[in-house]
């Protein structure tokens, strides 16, 4: 009852996106990146709306597209994590025939008429960036965001992909992709694959520990070319080559062990699939 209270009131008196103010704050703010079109009671919804309450239990910001589906699973589970209101749950909404007023859980919050300048703020304000379950829209949001880092326009963020349908992209790009020189080995260093929120918890535990240690908190987010001085985030970048390095020979591990208790949840996990947004 408190919750849907305080999503009343928040809908209310939701304030205005000051871009500005928000990136002079210290606050750590987590993208979360997902369909529109998954449905509270599915398990996708469950886990991302999981995912954002770990999230607002550190006092960690989460900034989604603030409309419905796994939109508003994160926003609205940060907001039951975030007990003692230390951290904002913001929404970047897009203006669309079917979908335009944005969910109830947003703190913060600002309207866009076009995609372009709304994936720009995303840039703009997120230190890492989660991706779940999704389909153009999504994908849209993954790649904008990656080609980005690609080519030094931003600093280095990381991409955390929660999901079997984005290890199978990887693989298709690192099959397809990379082998006739369209894409560069290092391009990769920015995604991580995350097997369950536990490990995506971790690593983003690790990226806001990292960002901290080497005085990055501030000029992370910056959206301009000058963040991407050569050298400037060599070590950075190291640690998170190690990190990737350790997570991916732990999650070989655990899959090993794991194995045979997953094989009765195979048929009923076949029938999630990619949403369409």
């Amino acid at each position: 009852m408190a919750g849907i209270v305080r999503g009343i009131v928040n809908r209310i008196k939701a304030r205005r996106l000051n871009l500005k103010k928000e990136l002079k704050s210290n606050h750590f703010r987590i993208a979360i990146f997902g369909s529109a079109r998954i449905e509270p009671g599915d398990k996708i919804y469950e886990q991302v709306y999981d995912l954002a309450e770990r999230i607002g239990s550190r006092g960690y910001d989460v900034v989604t597209g603030g409309g419905p589906g796994l939109m508003e699973a994160a926003n609205s589970g940060h907001m039951v994590g975030d007990k003692k209101n230390r951290a904002n749950s913001i929404g970047l909404v897009i203006h669309l025939p079917f979908e335009s007023k944005g969910n109830r859980h947003l703190e913060i919050r600002s309207r866009f008429m076009h995609f372009s300048k709304r994936l720009d703020t995303f840039l703009s304000l997120s230190h890492v960036m989660v991706v779940t379950t999704g389909g153009i829209g999504s994908l849209l949001e993954l790649y904008y965001m990656w080609q980005h880092l690609q080519v030094h326009h931003v600093s280095y963020k990381p991409i955390i992909l929660i999901g079997k349908m984005w290890r199978d992209l990887i693989d298709w790009m690192k099959k397809d992709v990379l082998p006739g020189n369209l894409v560069s080995p290092q391009d990769f260093d920015y995604i991580y694959i995350a097997r369950d929120n536990e490990q995506a918890m971790a690593m983003i535990d690790t990226f806001h520990r990292l960002f901290r240690q080497e005085g990055h908190l501030r000029q992370i987010a910056c959206y301009k070319a000058v963040c991407a001085i050569p050298g400037k985030n060599d070590t950075l970048v190291e640690a998170m080559k190690e990190l990737k390095a350790k997570v991916q020979t732990t999650s070989k591990k655990t899959s090993v062990r794991s194995k045979k208790s997953s094989v009765p949840a195979k048929g009923k996990n076949a029938r999630r699939s990619a949403g369409k947004r």
